[in-house]
């Protein structure tokens, strides 16, 4: 198996680096297993999985005590791939690794990371996920699966696809879904076929799917804003100041006055000459009605 990391803390470096270590012991010295499990006999199973040998070193790194329960010892209990081993259930430590889980479980913190192609098909552009934590201030971060969602299923992410898929039955399915599946071919990987319009036709496959994501998003945004400018008007009408129901009323009634009565200013009578026409009802010689 492959792990992909980058620079992080050194808990972390020292996390993969347990991993690394355990591989390598049980693939090149078997009989190591019986030093860690008490009840293994030869010929040893010596799991050397880098998956099942990764959660081991999570639970030791988020208890601070180093287990191997969960990958060592559980594979030299009776399985399917060890069918000679005693019975993993009645053995003490099927318990003890039981308590060990429950108790980083206990541990787990959650937090949110920003998701935009999320958004673009669902409530909310944030995804959840869990963080398992380990010295230094750091974190076990399980990923979420909308993180990577948004990929289309082709051979080149075929191995995102197939880390989110749990369990062989899901593999096996999301294999097939690519046409990929080929459980008879040869384990060594053939001369690359080049095909150009195959090529093209995925290229623009996906500028497809990548205008609707931004499309989408877009749309998202520009209702985003609306709600927003609705909101605001909102609140700004609700602390403007009402009028007084009778200043109100009068305001009313001189506004209607003035829409049946226009009226134009003119000279005052006696200021440089008469004014023509009638005087107005409101007296004083201001205004006059045509």
């Amino acid at each position: 198996g492959l792990i992909y990391a980058r620079p992080g803390s050194v808990e972390a470096r020292d996390l993969l680096d347990e991993v690394a270590w355990r591989v390598q012991l049980f693939q090149h010295y078997p009989e190591a297993v019986r030093r860690v499990v008490h009840f293994a006999s030869p010929p040893y199973y010596a799991n050397s999985d880098d998956q099942s040998l990764l959660n081991d070193a999570i639970v030791s790194a988020v208890l601070r005590n180093r287990t191997f329960l969960g990958s060592t010892a559980r594979y030299e209990g009776r399985n399917k791939y060890n069918p000679a081993g005693p019975d993993w259930a009645s053995q003490p430590e099927a318990q003890a690794h039981k308590e060990q889980l429950r108790a980083m479980w206990k541990l787990q913190k959650r937090s949110s990371v920003v998701c935009p192609w999320a958004g673009a098909v669902g409530t909310s552009s944030r995804a959840s996920y869990v963080r398992l934590p380990i010295r230094g201030g750091d974190a076990v971060a399980l990923a979420p699966r909308s993180l990577f969602a948004h990929l289309p299923y082709s051979a080149g992410n075929a191995i995102t696809h197939l880390t989110a898929a749990r369990g062989f039955a899901a593999k096996v399915a999301t294999l097939r879904k690519m046409a990929k599946w080929d459980p008879l071919g040869s384990q060594v990987d053939a001369p690359a076929k080049v095909d150009p319009g195959a090529a093209e036709a995925e290229q623009a496959a996906d500028a497809a799917a990548a205008a609707k994501w931004e499309k989408n998003a877009q749309e998202k945004r520009n209702a985003t804003r609306l709600r927003e400018r609705i909101i605001q008007r909102e609140k700004r009408n609700a602390h403007t100041p009402s009028r007084p129901v009778g200043e109100s009323k009068r305001f009313a009634h001189h506004a209607k006055q003035h829409e049946e009565s226009p009226l134009t200013e003119t000279p005052p009578v006696g200021a440089g000459g008469k004014a023509g026409g009638k005087k107005s009802r409101g007296g004083g010689g201001r205004r006059m009605l045509h």
